[in-house]
Parts: structure tokens; sequence; C-alpha cells
């Protein structure tokens, strides 16, 4: 929790109030959420920063079951945000097409700068 307090911080920081950001406790609540935006249809995020190590529902998991909701309305990016330095995780995600980047923990200025440099984001 002190991570995603971290994170999320980092992020409002960064934003000055220029885009909206949605913390979820866990992968299923995401989901829910993006089903609920996707039936209402209102779009889904242009960005998720998602943590691997989730309880019920890992991010591996999170990404498997969104890539089947998103097949009609377009998948949010998705940078993988990690404690902990794994090399299978990395290489995985390297490869998964719906990861543009793996970051590790704690998410700074920085690394904020360069991600939306590249990627405009609409304000929801």
């Amino acid at each position: 929790m002190v991570s995603q307090f971290a994170t999320r911080y980092c992020l409002e920081q960064f934003s000055e109030g220029n885009f909206s950001i949605f913390v979820y406790d866990s992968a299923e609540a995401a989901l829910e959420t993006f089903t609920n935006w996707i039936s209402e249809q209102k779009p889904l995020p242009d960005l998720i920063f998602l943590d691997l190590g989730l309880d019920k529902m890992d991010g591996w998991e999170f990404m498997k079951a969104l890539d089947t909701l998103v097949v009609k309305n377009g998948c949010p990016d998705i940078f993988i945000l990690s404690s902990f330095s794994n090399a299978k995780d990395r290489e995985v995600a390297r490869k998964h097409p719906m990861v543009l980047g793996y970051i590790d923990k704690p998410l700074t200025k920085s690394q904020l700068e360069t991600i939306f440099q590249s990627k405009p984001l609409r304000k929801l």
C-alpha cells in the first residue's frame, strides 16, 4: 500500500489536474469498472500503470482478462510497475503486445515526463 500511495502521489504531482487518476486495490475492481464503462460507452483509460503483484488475480491474468474485454474497444497502453527485479517478468513484458514498458518502483517524475512526451493523453 505504501508503494501504491507513492505512485499515486507522483502521478498527482505530475498531472497538476490535467488528467484523471483512478486507483484500484484489485484487478477485479478495475475490470468491473472497465466493463461498466464499456457498457456505458465511456472511453477506457489511455494508460495503465500495472503492478504485477496483485492478490487474487496477478498482473498477467489481469492483462489476459483485459485483452478479452477490450477486443472491440481498443486496449489502453500498459506500463508494468515492479518492486522486484525479475528477469523473467521483464522478458515477458518486453515481448507482450499490450506492454509499452517495465518500470522499477518508485515511479519518478523523470519517467513520467518521458512517457507523457511520447503519449499525449485525453482528459477523462
